[in-house]
């Protein structure tokens, strides 16, 4: 699978980590200065490149997100070629209940969704450096946190698509049906990999609601009057930005989880062609060996 997030930042003095840090002290000067020093405050070099280091994040995600989109509508051309088998017909893919190609379709559709959001969210982030004034910042942020919110809605229906294709994976390794064994320890694999990618996608729906909050006020976060320290792996770090290294911590989880879908993409496959399927054309192929990384033929 394709890397789902890289927290790289975009170079500089520090990069992401060193942003999410300092944040908070950055949202304290905004917001605590007078009408006649906040343009000047808002210049501050440290926090220009806070926020477009944080900002620019957010466009990489929206990027990868429709790498992982892609990808999924290759897996979806691969059903769909094998639903003209009989064998294929008979474990009811495509054709009956559980329908994995609609599954598929919605995960598909999920993703574009959060892909267009997340790119929404860098934009709006990067405006919170060039507000005209203070009244412009506190409505710059506002709009920030709604769109943390949608967000997180997303990446809960993510989950959830991920989730249902998981359970109907299983559900067609499972009970009577004319599949070989390999091919029902194939679709539970894949199933089973999938329902921890759907649970790894609600952790981080949690994450993008929590920072809603946090930007709404809610949780103490950018409308705090004195940065309170925690502590953080030794290096202190306010309320926010705490939350975006838990995002971060928790995208990366996210990442090894569909990165982890590899093998079971890549024994499904094996286990339907040994079934005696009809094999696949060379387009399918190469289109599950996108899905893959790899760079030769999954079987033989």
């Amino acid at each position: 699978m394709p890397i789902f997030v890289k927290y790289e930042g975009v170079g500089g003095e520090y990069g992401l980590e060193d942003a999410f840090l300092k944040i908070d002290a950055d949202f304290l000067k905004l917001s605590s200065a007078s009408a006649d020093t906040f343009v000047k405050v808002e210049a501050e070099p440290g926090i220009k490149h806070d926020i477009n280091v944080i900002g620019d994040s957010f466009f990489k995600e929206s990027d990868e997100f429709l790498k992982i989109s892609d990808a999924g509508a290759k897996i979806d051309a691969f059903f769909l070629k094998l639903a003209e088998a009989p064998t294929a017909s008979d474990s009811k893919i495509g054709g009956g209940t559980p329908d994995v190609q609609s599954d598929v379709l919605k995960v598909d559709a999920t993703l574009k969704t959060s892909a267009g959001d997340l790119s929404v969210l860098g934009s709006d982030f990067l405006k919170l450096d060039t507000a005209p004034n203070l009244e412009g910042f506190k409505s710059d942020k506002l709009s920030v946190g709604d769109d943390f919110g949608k967000v997180g809605k997303d990446m809960s229906d993510a989950g959830g698509a991920f989730t249902q294709l998981g359970t109907d994976l299983i559900a067609l390794g499972t009970g009577p049906n004319s599949n070989t064994g390999e091919l029902n320890d194939a679709f539970k694999m894949l199933g089973g990999e999938l329902d921890k990618v759907g649970s790894m996608f609600d952790a981080v729906a949690l994450d993008f609601q929590k920072l809603s909050q946090d930007f709404a006020g809610e949780g103490g976060g950018v409308n705090t009057v004195a940065v309170k320290l925690q502590s953080t792996d030794s290096m202190p770090t306010g309320v926010l930005g705490a939350d975006f290294l838990k995002l971060e911590h928790d995208f990366l989880l996210l990442n090894q989880a569909i990165a982890g879908t590899a093998m079971g993409v890549g024994q499904l496959f094996d286990a339907l062609v040994d079934q005696g399927s009809k094999a696949p054309s060379d387009q399918i192929i190469n289109h599950m060996l996108a899905v893959q990384g790899g760079s030769s033929s999954p079987h033989g």
